[in-house]
């Protein structure tokens, strides 16, 4: 709760002073990227202790896999899923740390900056939100994280670090795009639930970021309908 407190702190001073989103969420992988090193550095027995708890959940739980199998009669099928288990390493550890990290400290900046909106600017963050858009170097600094990650297979964990400010962005648009077009609420929850279930939909949410960005999807939508109305 602490390191989530600092966190969203930090980056509420680097929105007041940048008074930019995409900036912040930028430097949110930074920031995060720095707190687990120093996690790496001082805290290490701690991380030592939480890696093997981890790996004793784990194990249970490829033991009860292998119990049902036995019942089942379906260990080929079971054997493949253990097969594809994550790997446990402290580089695991930590990569997923600063994703939840990252996630807390995002959604408590965001939810505090709703709540500053409501009381001093009713539609600011709305329309902040609505307008999120990196710069290509805030856009190049993600997709090459994204590739140096998946290409060390050390660090293949970390890729969520670097997608997920895209991943927010690809939601933003999508928002954007509702308004514009005046959809209801519901077509917004039908996003959300195929966003959940459908996980080859934030590719190509990653995917509308970079197009957004060369061709301005949403200002072009915008334009249209103002012609045609």
């Amino acid at each position: 709760p602490l390191s989530c407190v600092i966190g969203t702190g930090l980056l509420a001073l680097i929105l007041r002073v940048t008074r930019s989103l995409s900036s912040v969420l930028v430097l949110a992988l930074w920031v995060v990227i720095i707190w687990v090193l120093m996690l790496s550095q001082f805290a290490e027995p701690y991380l030592e202790k939480l890696l093997f708890q981890v790996k004793e959940v784990f194990s249970e739980f490829e033991n009860q896999l292998l119990e049902n199998a036995e019942l089942n009669n379906n260990k080929q099928a079971t054997n493949k899923l253990i097969s594809q288990l994550p790997e446990l390493s402290g580089n695991y550890l930590l990569g997923n740390i600063a994703l939840i990290q990252m996630i807390l400290s995002l959604m408590s900046l965001f939810f505090a900056r709703s709540l500053q909106s409501r009381l001093y600017n009713p539609e600011g963050w709305r329309k902040e939100f609505h307008q999120l858009r990196f710069t290509r170097i805030g856009l190049l600094t993600l997709l090459f994280g994204i590739l140096g990650c998946t290409s060390l297979v050390e660090f293949q964990y970390w890729t969520w670090l670097f997608a997920l400010p895209l991943l927010v962005s690809g939601v933003a648009i999508v928002h954007s795009c509702a308004k514009i077009k005046k959809l209801n609420g519901q077509w917004l929850i039908g996003f959300y639930i195929i966003l959940i279930i459908f996980a080859p939909l934030i590719p190509i949410l990653i995917l509308l970021v970079m197009i957004d960005h060369w061709i301005d999807v949403r200002g072009r939508l915008q334009q249209k309908i103002n012609n045609f109305n």
